[in-house]
Formats: structure tokens, sequence, C-alpha cells
């Protein structure tokens, strides 16, 4: 392990992350990645990872119980009423 301190919003670190977001993807080694990897492959994972990013978020505003939730963040009195439901319940 690294005893290095790298920033966590340093280019450093993207450009790992970048590198192991591709290892996974392709299943290849980071040292291939290194020596292979050329613009156009990390513009390709970007734009799937969007992509990818853009299903999850729609799925979540159009979840199985039909709930439909426009933001990342809950409403209180919403919570509080499911909470409500389900205690009425038991």
């Amino acid at each position: 392990m690294t005893k290095e301190v790298i920033p966590p919003d340093s280019r450093e670190i993207a450009m790992i992350y970048m590198i192991d977001s591709l290892a996974k993807r392709y299943g290849k080694l980071p040292n291939k990645i290194m020596t292979e990897a050329t613009t156009f492959d990390l513009f390709i994972m970007d734009s799937a990872i969007s992509y990818e990013g853009y299903l999850q978020d729609q799925a979540e505003k159009n979840n199985k119980r039909g709930i439909k939730k426009e933001s990342k963040e809950y409403d209180v009195d919403d919570l509080q009423q499911m909470l409500n439901k389900v205690k009425e319940a038991k």
C-alpha cells in the first residue's frame, strides 16, 4: 500500500479512477490500459457511464412502487406519511 497522500480532488486521483474504471469495465490490467488505451477509449467509457447513470435516474424516478422521486432528497412529510401507513397496517 502506498504511503503517499494524494488529494481526493487532484488530477492524479481522477486519472487513477479513470484507469481503474477502464480496467474493470474491459477486464484488463491497469498497465495494459496505460500502454494500450487511447482518448477514444476514455470517451466511450465516459459516455457509457453517463448513459448508465441516466438510465438509473429514470428507473429511480419511475420505480416499481409508483413513487415518483424528482430528486435524491426525500421530503420529511412524505417519509412521515409512509411511516404512518406502515404503523397503521400492523
